[in-house]
């Protein structure tokens, strides 16, 4: 789902995830994007412009008679017809932009000094297909120009996408929009022949096909990219890569190659934004984590220093309650599932610096955070500790900073428990988990010497200079089933923790200390313990891998780094107790089973890369995999999170100007313009990137948290000081000032669509949360359209499920579709 072609726009570059165009029975190809680079072509919407929806013109003579549909794109036009797609481009000329050469038509083009038309034609294709619009928009268009009624065009209707049936044998093309730029799809029916699909390219001065798949076009001095395209099957819940090309013939003719795949399988292609807001008020706000719970609804959490964020929902505490430039407020969220409205909002604190760090959520929709607290006055409710430790600064009269962990009611008003987390030097609250019971999981780092640690703790005593912890909650918040110091006798640090369903914790973070817990280690000993001073802790420090069982007894725990600093960030497990451990590391040697990561053109190890390594169940002599990738600058891994095949979706951020991008979808950027969030995704297999871009504007974009919901769309949550954020659907759709504002973002990915007969009854079945998609079926017969299927649907166990009746020998199709 990428633009045909699109011009450039700077002041609006975003993330997006493929939009799966999903289907039963149907092999969905997609053209990927072709994104031209800086251009005259571009002008800016003033402030408070309207921005009018993508929509297709069926022409009634605004166009040559042989095109069936227009539409009008930025600073472009799009003629439509069966065996080809006319775009015409135009630069303007100097002196007045804004003159129309045609004025009778809504699409018609600047007055231009250069007007070229680069024209996509089908080789082959069937003149004769009738082109269908689709999605019948309210809005119609009138042209009464001239005064000859005659020539006048009336109520020409709109549409928002357009439809070519048997364009090929078996093939049809469909043409859709966002933000004024073309895309399209191709859908193979059963049997029909895929490669039959190739297009001439007419118009572009020069056509190549780059080292790394990519179709480029040169028009005017301009270069325009479409990436190479990236196919996969779902088969038995896993993606399976299928190998995609282009490949380019003789005279600018370009076939499309396909590798092995299963024909009675779909083949599926593309992610796109759902939402993407700004968070914030006129302070500074940042959102550290992300949770989502099983409606698709996101909560992010993190600190504010602005009095006032958004219009306030009932929250426990809605007003601010002071703070200091440095940091103000923790605060938590709860958006609806469309992330159009505020369910709630909360700010947490005390009078001094307060700040949330870690979100979970439980199957109740409790919310339960972590973070850190200068204030005495913080809220606490229930047995645990209730008052702040250690000694006011003599000056300021402010406490060290001291852990909390505070559990939400699902209505966000009231809090179930909350309590101080430390001792009487400095602690914080890093990391939360909650597991099937009701426990919450906190993991952070101490200097404290007097943490209350239990009888059964596997470190009841500080190791040295600064140590991890980890505390298991029960499920009322009145006691703690373990809690524990993590640590040796130089400087380690707790910042992620998963749980599995068995209750057992993944733990992760940093350790200088040669004498950290070690035991089933895959990587034994530190790889630099040469500086091992207080003095040198950053320098030579290795992350670590921690798993525990349900009482806090140790399974394994390793080092994992090479000889410079290595970080572990956050971690999470799958159903199999493997873990995942996402981070940064600076060392040439860090451990890797992959030194050609398939879509990372980088691998050789920068100032700072991101790293993502799998840890077996037990631990043992290797790990299942480990690679590092980057670009010539600092990249950094903040937070990731596993599908049910085994991909982990990725996010943090990036200074590269290489980093990888690969599959860059509309909204996303393969460029970046300085510090930018960047959200990726790695196979199962630890071999390749699914797909890997940027995401931010002119300012300084940090990616600190993903989520995923059931039906695995992903949720990004972050920091930002960009004013020309992308947004789409937007609670907060502007930058509201000051030192920066939080940002999420949702990335919709249909979900997999599967068909099952019971007892002779076919039913069809997806993954709940998908209300959004509309389950719709055709014939087989030639020239069949699309319908809605008028069985109604029953949302039950996770699933969505629609009965179609008695199976029968009918090739029918179904495919979900976004309305």
């Amino acid at each position: 789902m990428k633009p045909l072609l699109s011009t450039p726009s700077p002041a609006r570059r975003g993330t997006s995830v493929w939009r799966l165009a999903v289907s039963v029975a149907l092999l969905t190809l997609n053209a990927s994007a072709i994104s031209p680079g800086p251009s005259a072509l571009e002008r800016q919407p003033s402030a408070g412009t309207l921005r009018l929806p993508f929509y297709f013109e069926a022409n009634h003579g605004q166009a040559d008679a042989q095109f069936q549909f227009v539409a009008n794109g930025r600073g472009c036009a799009y003629l439509l017809s069966p065996e080809e797609a006319v775009v015409a481009l135009a630069k303007p000329a100097v002196g007045d932009p804004t003159r129309q050469v045609n004025r009778r038509a809504s699409f018609s083009l600047p007055e231009a000094s250069s007007v070229r038309e680069v024209r996509f034609r089908l080789v082959g294709a069937n003149s004769r297909a009738r082109g269908e619009g689709m999605d019948s928009l309210p809005g119609r268009i009138n042209y009464l120009l001239g005064n000859d009624p005659s020539a006048w065009r009336t109520a020409v209707p709109t549409f928002a996408q357009v439809r070519f049936p048997e364009v090929y044998p078996g093939v049809t093309l469909i043409y859709y929009g966002q933000e004024r730029q073309l895309e399209f799809d191709f859908v193979v029916a059963p049997g029909a022949d895929p490669s039959r699909i190739a297009f001439e390219i007419v118009g572009a001065d020069k056509l190549t096909v780059d080292a790394s798949g990519d179709l480029v076009l040169e028009v005017d001095g301009e270069v325009l990219r479409q990436h190479a395209p990236v196919s996969y099957q779902v088969m038995e819940g896993r993606r399976v890569h299928v190998a995609s090309s282009y490949r380019l013939m003789e005279r600018d003719r370009v076939e499309l190659r396909l590798g092995a795949y299963d024909r009675a399988r779909m083949l599926v292609i593309d992610p796109v934004f759902n939402y993407a807001t700004y968070f914030g008020g006129s302070g500074k706000e940042e959102a550290w984590a992300l949770a989502v719970d099983s409606d698709g609804a996101a909560y992010i959490a993190g600190a504010t220093t602005s009095a006032q964020l958004l219009p306030r929902v009932g929250g426990y505490q809605t007003n601010y309650q002071g703070g200091s430039t440095v940091g103000g407020d923790a605060f938590v969220a709860k958006l609806s599932p469309a992330g159009t409205n505020l369910v709630y909002l909360t700010y947490l604190g005390g009078a001094v610096h307060d700040g949330a760090l870690a979100l979970a959520l439980d199957g109740g929709g409790n919310a339960y955070l972590t973070g850190f607290t200068g204030s005495s006055n913080f809220p606490t409710v229930g047995p645990l500790k209730t008052n702040i430790s250690g000694t006011p600064h003599p000056k300021l009269k402010v406490h060290p900073l001291e852990g909390f962990v505070a559990k939400l009611n699902p209505s966000g008003n009231a809090l179930v428990y909350s309590a101080f987390l430390g001792g009487d030097g400095v602690d914080d609250g890093c990391a939360i988990a909650v597991d099937a019971t009701g426990r919450a999981l906190v993991g952070g780092f101490t200097e404290s010497t007097n943490l209350p640690t239990t009888a059964n703790a596997l470190q009841p005593a500080f190791g040295g200079y600064q140590d991890g912890f980890v505390a298991c909650i029960n499920p009322a918040g009145s006691a703690f089933d373990y809690f524990t110091y993590l640590g040796g006798t130089n400087a380690d640090y707790v910042d992620g923790i998963a749980v599995d369903a068995a209750g057992q914790a993944y733990v992760t973070g940093y350790t200088t200390s040669t004498n950290f817990w070690i035991t089933n280690a895959v990587q034994p000993q530190i790889s630099n313990p040469s500086n091992t001073a207080s003095t040198n802790v950053y320098v030579t420090a290795d992350a670590f891998v921690t798993k525990l069982t349900p009482a806090g007894g140790l399974v394994y725990s390793t080092y994992l780094g090479g000889n410079s600093t290595d970080v572990g960030f956050r971690i999470a497990a799958d159903a199999g107790g493997n873990a995942y451990v996402i981070g940064s590391t600076r060392s040439d040697d860090f451990p890797v089973s992959t030194t050609n990561l398939t879509g990372a053109v980088w691998t050789n190890r920068a100032y700072e890369d991101v790293f993502v390594t799998k840890v077996p169940p037990a631990g043992g002599s290797n790990w299942v995999y480990s690679v590092v990738f980057g670009g010539n600058g600092t990249d950094e891994g903040w937070d990731l999170k596993v599908d049910a095949a085994g991909n982990v979706q990725l996010v943090g951020l990036t200074a590269s100007s290489n980093f990888p991008a690969l599959n860059v979808p509309a909204g996303g950027s393969s460029t970046n313009q300085g510090i930018d969030a960047f959200v990726a995704s790695l196979n199962p297999d630890g071999t390749a990137l699914n797909y890997a871009f940027y995401y931010g504007g002119s300012g300084s974009d940090y990616g600190y948290a993903i989520d995923t919901d059931p039906a695995g769309n992903l949720y990004l949550a972050g920091a930002t000081t960009s004013t020309n954020l992308f947004v789409l659907n937007a609670l907060q759709p502007t930058f509201a000032g000051g030192g920066g504002d939080a940002f999420v973002a949702k990335l919709l990915v249909p979900p997999v669509l599967s068909l099952v007969t019971k007892s002779g009854v076919l039913q069809a079945r997806w993954p709940a949360p998908a209300a959004q998609f509309v389950l719709e079926s055709k014939s087989g017969e030639a020239g069949a359209t699309w319908a809605p299927v008028s069985q109604p649907v029953v949302v039950s166990d996770g699933q969505h499920t629609v009965t179609l009746g008695k199976a029968t020998n009918t090739q029918t199709s179904f495919r979900l579709r976004l309305p």
